[in-house]
C-alpha cells in the first residue's frame, strides 16, 4: 500500500459499506482512516476510527487534529497511526480529552500536513474548504448534513431536534450532575443500518446552497461550508 502524493481531490478508493478506503495518504484531510496502537493484552489488535478536522487554539496558536476519545482507550498508549500501525505511519500522539464531549486532540508530528478540505464525490462534486466550528444554536431541525467516512463514503442526513443528556459526575469538587446538549442526525434507513463504529470521529458538514439555478438530483450546488461540532458517530455533545 503506497503513499499517495499531495492533497487528493478524490478518494483513491470509492468507499462503500463493505469496501472501506484504507489508503495511506501523503497529506491528511477530514475523513481518513486512523488507528490506535496495538493493545497490550491483544497482540495484533488495535482500534480503527476516523479523523475529524484540524483546529487551532485561539490562545496559543497550536493546531490539533480531532478524534473520538472512546476509540483510543488508555491501554493502547498515545500513538495515532494512519491508516494502521502495521501498514502505515505514526502521525501524532494524543493529548488529554477535551472536556466531556468525547473529543480527543492529536498533536501531529513534524512533517505531517493537514488540509481542512473535503473529498470530491457525487453528492458534493466540488471539494469544500471547511471554515469553522458551527454553534448548535445556529442549527435548525431539518437541515441537510453530510458525513464522509472511509467506511461509507459521503452520505446525507437530516438534522434532528436538540435534546439534553444528563451525565453523572464522580468528582466531589463538581456539581452532582451535568447537562450537555446533544444533537441527533438521521442518515436514512439503508445507510443507518450499515453504519460501522469505525466512523466515530467523522466531522458532520453543513453547507450553504446557491439560490439559483436550482440544483438537480444529486448535484447540490455548494457555495460555502461550516463544520458542526460532531465527532462521535451520529451524536454531537455540547457543553452548556
Amino acid at each position: 500500500m503506497g503513499r499517495t502524493a499531495a492533497l487528493q481531490a478524490r478518494r483513491q478508493t470509492d468507499a462503500t459499506p463493505g469496501n472501506p478506503d484504507n489508503t495511506e495518504y501523503e497529506s491528511l484531510q477530514p475523513g481518513l482512516r486512523v488507528s490506535s496502537n496495538y493493545l497490550l493484552d491483544g497482540p495484533g489488535d488495535f482500534y480503527s476510527f476516523t479523523c475529524g478536522v484540524l483546529i487551532k487554539s485561539d490562545v496559543t496558536g497550536v493546531e490539533f487534529m480531532t478524534v473520538a476519545s472512546h476509540s483510543s482507550p488508555v491501554e493502547t498508549g498515545v500513538g495515532v497511526f494512519h491508516p494502521f500501525p502495521s501498514t502505515g505511519r505514526q502521525i501524532g500522539q494524543l493529548v488529554p480529552e477535551a472536556g466531556r464531549m468525547d473529543i480527543s486532540l492529536v498533536e501531529l508530528r513534524n512533517g505531517e500536513t493537514f488540509h481542512n478540505t473535503t473529498f470530491e464525490n457525487e453528492i458534493t462534486p466540488t471539494a469544500i474548504h471547511l471554515k469553522q466550528l458551527r454553534s448548535p444554536r445556529k442549527c435548525k431541525a431539518g437541515d441537510t448534513v453530510y458525513l464522509d467516512s472511509p467506511d461509507t463514503g459521503c452520505i446525507e442526513g437530516s438534522l434532528g431536534r436538540p435534546a439534553y443528556q444528563r451525565t453523572p459526575s464522580d468528582n466531589p469538587l463538581e456539581t452532582k450532575h451535568h447537562w450537555v446538549r446533544v444533537q441527533w442526525y438521521y442518515m436514512g434507513q439503508d445507510d443507518g443500518r450499515n453504519l460501522r463504529e469505525e466512523i466515530c470521529g467523522s466531522a458532520i458538514l453543513v453547507t450553504e446552497e446557491a439560490k439559483a439555478p436550482p440544483p438537480g438530483p444529486r448535484t447540490r450546488q455548494i457555495r460555502g461550508s461550516q463544520v458542526i461540532k460532531a465527532w462521535v458517530c451520529l451524536v454531537t455533545w455540547y457543553v452548556i
